[in-house]
């Protein structure tokens, strides 16, 4: 056993044992005083594949949310969360492979059955780059009170990044109800997806003649406004896959013909001899759901594939 000695602080990066922080991620930093949130040094990733889980037995929900608590612990790249809607147990993760060998994971951890969904891949509504200005306002008790009148525009952040900015000086329990408006707006979106790519900025704010705390008018004055704007401005994206397949010549004929109907574009087939040929494309990430086993398939196993799926503001794909 090596040696070791207690302490009652520790050095920033300094690697240290304890115990009573198992909810605590890798990357995430410690803090001298309690935190709610703790804040990590990991850039955050994307995890654009999902599946839903629900166990056959309901007395077993609690065991699997706590086995799957564990599985994300250990893997950074997973991500859980109940749905609102349904109440359903949501994993997402970095692929279809990745959630197949997260599965097999679980029964590590989970003994009892459970049942899957087939994967899908997440889709976003993206802002598209406009400025659009609203003025929002709610009455209520038959118009005898008024939310005041908020001035804002709704404008591109030229990234997936979502932020609300204030031109003029405003209470803090005031900008609290506009912000929060904002985010339980983005976050289901127009077509139930989350929204990126848009900022709201806060002009004026034109309070009413009462001196009365309004800020849950003002709230209701923002959400109604913003989805009366949003329809019709974003438009519906996902993530894009580049691949690269490896096939004979044999093969090269039914393989196109698949990618094809799975509306890839292809970039260029380039013989390299020994009767083999080397096919570059791209398509929507969702449309290739399941392409391996098909090219495993068609090719009786000896086609090799290479797919590397994208999602940031350079690279997406406009789902139509």
């Amino acid at each position: 056993m090596r040696e070791f000695e207690e302490t009652s602080r520790a050095q920033p990066r300094e690697i240290v044992v304890t115990t009573g922080l198992e909810f605590l991620k890798p990357g995430e930093i410690l803090y001298s005083t309690p935190q709610n949130n703790y804040k990590s040094e990991l850039l955050p990733v994307r995890k654009q594949f999902q599946i839903i889980l629900e166990p056959e037995v309901a007395e077993h929900r609690d065991s699997l949310w706590n086995s799957l608590q564990t599985l994300v612990w250990l893997d950074e790249g997973l991500e859980t969360k109940i749905l609102s809607e349904t109440g359903q147990i949501q994993l997402s993760g970095l692929g279809e492979l990745h959630l197949e060998v997260s599965l097999s994971r679980l029964k590590e951890f989970f003994p009892n059955t459970f049942n899957v969904s087939s994967i899908k891949v997440a889709r976003f509504e993206l802002w598209k780059k406009m400025a659009r200005q609203g003025e929002f306002q709610h009455t209520a008790f038959d118009q005898k009170i008024s939310s005041g009148l908020v001035h804002a525009s709704l404008v591109s952040s030229n990234s997936f990044a979502r932020e609300v900015r204030f031109e003029t000086k405003i209470t803090e329990t005031l900008k609290e109800a506009i912000t929060s408006a904002f985010y339980e707006v983005v976050v289901k979106g127009t077509k139930g997806e989350e929204i990126l790519g848009l900022d709201l900025i806060v002009h004026r704010y034109d309070p009413p003649d009462i001196s009365i705390d309004v800020s849950s008018l003002v709230k209701v004055a923002v959400i109604k406004g913003l989805k009366d704007i949003i329809p019709g401005n974003t438009e519906l994206v996902g993530p894009i896959s580049h691949l690269e397949i490896l096939i004979s010549d044999s093969s090269l004929g039914d393989v196109l013909g698949s990618l094809s109907k799975r509306s890839a574009k292809i970039q260029e087939v380039n013989p390299i001899g020994d009767g083999k040929s080397l096919v570059r494309a791209s398509a929507s990430t969702e449309n290739l759901l399941g392409f391996a086993g098909v090219l495993r398939n068609m090719t009786q196993g000896r086609g090799v594939l290479s797919l590397d799926s994208l999602f940031d503001p350079e690279h997406y794909y406009v789902i139509t």
